[in-house]
């Protein structure tokens, strides 16, 4: 969801001719990926701060997020990243994606 417009994609079950993305049994409409990298992107000169809900496997192995998040580490290092996680990939991620300003949130564990 764009926060800003209220604008709202689907982000599971892509149609049969769509691009997908996979991880284990879930299959993810890469074309929801790309809109809201895009949304994200848009507004990183006027961002504070990006909520991601939720970065994972897919974003581990370079897809969903990761482009993004990259970018925001290289090229906005004071936006706050509010990044939710699960519980077991909290250090892989924080590894991964958390230099500078970034929170790691696991719902499970912080609520």
């Amino acid at each position: 969801m764009d926060i800003a417009t209220g604008d709202q994609v689907a982000l599971e079950h892509p149609a049969e001719d769509e691009a997908a993305v996979a991880v284990g049994r879930f299959q993810f409409r890469q074309a929801a990926f790309d809109w809201a990298v895009d949304r994200i992107g848009q507004s990183l000169e006027q961002a504070g701060s990006v909520v991601i809900d939720e970065v994972g496997p897919l974003e581990l192995r370079g897809d969903g997020f990761a482009p993004l998040l990259d970018r925001l580490a290289r090229d906005y290092p004071g936006i706050q990243r509010v990044l939710l996680v699960r519980t077991g990939l909290i250090d892989a991620v924080a590894d991964r994606f958390c230099s500078g300003a970034a929170t790691v949130f696991d719902p499970a564990r912080n609520l």
